[in-house]
């Protein structure tokens, strides 16, 4: 019997009304034989969920065998037959979040039937009688109070007429937002909100509000103009400590389970939480709720699931004044020119001495350029993808190179530790670089073991390219994004659709290869266009990774200072050891407690930055592998 794989397509994401609750995670349900003569069926398995999954055909003895893995709003078909068992998983914690039996199409004299199904957002559950439901029950009074799923809605009565709706549906919103307004007057959570949800991306408000004498910081979540908002208190009991409060927003907007550093197989890196400024993270409610002590604490915050930073584009064409440390300007100006993939561009990042000098630098050794291979492209020749010439410098290799890091740093948020070295580039005359991902797809490497070992099978990837135009091209020498906006894979290598980027010296483009969820974006495909002037391309890439990766330099004192006031962990008092250490537990957070007159010392956030030269040297050289094993070089 045969099971033929079909071709991943989009559609449209479905939103949920409600939250259910995930299939138990042990069961021994099996495929059961199907009777003979029984219709094919082409079962099409639509993602609606903001997590990505691996799909699974479960046979008649209960194994499980993988299929594929399936991207947010992505879809799969595949060929089976009925009483078969399909089941899905989640990347981020190997979750079972779907479990789908097959059934016989109604008409029995057709030989074949179509059929859809939707994988929906679901709530981890928790095995009954287990260490982790006792914790949860000892813990319920860190628990969210008055969760509202669909919060700040309007009682204007609906019309039949249809302009008189309409005229509804606007007033609606209208007093929706003047609503939120009301409960957070200072957080403005519109500025930060697109038209669509963006997966693993929110923008919090947060308040301290008083109810019956007794403090409460009070949180909405919003996720898009038009999805429904979710407000919750979180207790006093949680507000003091990072991980009281954590616990609180988990379980108010179901976030998945927190793992430790050192989990094997790793994971993704945990959700954080960060001020809408980008200045610094925030862990406690004294950190999240506005202050009169500085003008710009408005209780605006952002909350990525997959534990980087990024500004949200919000939408095409927006600019964001962005505060740098490094460079000369104190502002730089962000210029969103895609959401999918998320595109920004910063014109005039880099002074014309800072491109000379990295050209000067690499100039002299400028070799072919490489390519990793994917599983089937062994053995065939580089240039059938790229044509370029190429020389990686190390990281920080002189004072310059180090000025320009930190400033990458200032406008992504991504620590130093995160960035590979820089990759110059040379296309002159008709050379290109046709279509790629920079990011590395665990089943795409099946055949190399080194480069599955460098992205942690999946865990570890390259989140952020920033682009570098180092010298003017007239004609030709375009970055190309041929899928943005969610426009279908390109037929040839043309450069002929999608978002053109033309080179301007000292201009940079910074792409998102992740979600902010932390899965992989396939509408990043981009090239580097011929070149069809006399003109040299002097290009660079800086990739950005969600996790450190190799390099010896990992900033000076100054920039573990720097790291230091963005990772803003607070020296907390707690009362309750026992219950700090138990949060810990069912969090599953890497934390380790330290009681010295009743401080608690957080050490879990510290391989996001550079909380200790030490320590981010000791991660740095962990992350190994070899540095030629890279995809797009």
């Amino acid at each position: 019997m045969s099971f033929l794989l079909g071709l991943i397509t989009l559609s449209a994401a479905a939103s949920a009304a409600e939250i259910l609750s995930c299939p138990p995670p042990h069961t021994t349900q099996c495929s059961l034989n199907s009777p003979p003569g029984s219709t094919r069926i082409h079962l099409t398995v639509e993602s609606a969920t903001e997590e990505s999954f691996q799909l699974y055909w479960v046979d008649s003895d209960c194994v499980e065998k993988p299929w594929h893995k399936v991207s947010p709003g992505a879809s799969i078909t595949v060929t089976t037959y009925p009483n078969h068992l399909w089941r899905a998983k989640s990347t981020l914690d190997d979750a079972v979040i779907f479990n789908h039996v097959v059934k016989a199409g109604q008409d029995s004299n057709t030989k074949e039937h179509k059929q859809t199904v939707e994988v929906l957002d679901c709530k981890r559950r928790a095995i009954a009688g287990s260490e982790s439901t006792k914790a949860e029950d000892t813990l319920a009074h860190m628990k969210p109070l008055s969760v509202v799923h669909n919060a700040f809605r309007s009682d204007v009565a609906s019309s039949t007429d249809d302009a008189s709706t309409d005229d509804a549906s606007t007033d609606d919103e209208a007093a929706k937002w003047k609503r939120v307004n009301e409960m957070f007057p200072k957080c403005i959570p519109k500025s930060d909100l697109g038209v669509d949800k963006v997966s693993g991306f929110h923008v919090l408000c947060a308040i301290m509000v008083t109810s019956n004498n007794v403090p409460l910081l009070r949180m909405a979540s919003f996720r898009s103009l038009g999805d429904p908002i979710v407000q919750f208190d979180c207790p006093t009991e949680s507000m003091g400590s990072p991980l009281g409060i954590r616990y609180c927003i988990k379980t108010a907007l179901s976030l998945k389970q927190d793992f430790s550093e050192h989990v094997q197989p790793p994971k993704l890196p945990n959700w954080v939480m960060w001020e809408a400024t980008g200045r610094r993270k925030v862990h406690v409610a004294k950190q999240m709720s506005p202050t009169n002590n500085e003008k710009d604490s408005t209780g605006r915050l952002f909350l990525f699931t997959g534990g980087n930073f990024i500004w949200p584009g919000v939408e095409v064409g927006r600019k964001r004044a962005v505060g740098t440390v490094a460079g000369q300007d104190k502002l730089v100006s962000i210029k969103t020119m895609s959401l999918r993939p998320l595109v920004f561009e910063v014109d005039n990042f880099l002074s014309p001495k800072e491109c000379d000098h990295i050209i000067g630098l690499a100039k002299p050794y400028m070799a072919a350029s490489v390519v990793s291979h994917m599983d089937g492209d062994e053995g065939k020749s580089d240039t059938t993808w790229r044509t370029s010439t190429t020389r990686f410098l190390t990281r920080g290799q002189t004072e310059l190179a180090k000025t320009i890091e930190r400033r990458i740093f200032d406008i992504t948020r991504v620590p130093i530790t995160h960035g590979e070295g820089t990759q110059v580039l040379r296309y002159e005359k008709y050379q290109h670089y046709f279509t790629h991902h920079d990011f590395f797809e665990p089943e795409r490497y099946s055949n190399s073991k080194s480069t599955l070992n460098m992205i942690e099978n999946g865990a570890k990837n390259r989140l952020a390219t920033v682009f570098w135009y180092m010298s003017d091209v007239r004609k030709g020498g375009h970055t190309n994004f041929p899928r943005a906006g969610g426009l279908p894979q390109p037929s040839g290598n043309k450069c002929s659709q999608g978002v053109l980027v033309k080179p301007v010296k000292g201009k940079v483009i910074v792409f998102f290869n992740m979600l902010p969820d932390g899965s992989l974006d396939e509408l990043s495909l981009h090239a580097g266009c011929n070149v069809e002037s006399d003109d040299v391309k002097w290009s660079a890439n800086k990739w950005l990774w969600n996790k450190p990766t190799r390099g010896m330099w990992v900033g000076d004192v100054t920039d573990d200072q720097l790291q230091a006031l963005a990772n803003n962990i607070p020296g907390v008092d707690v009362d309750d050891m026992a219950t700090e250490r138990l949060l810990a537990e069912t969090l599953g957070d890497d934390v380790e407690i330290e009681s010295g007159g009743g401080s608690l010392e957080l050490l879990s956030w510290k391989v996001v930055g550079m909380v200790s030269v030490v320590a981010v040297s000791l991660l740095a050289c962990a992350c190994g592998g070899k540095k030629k094993s890279r995809k797009k070089m």
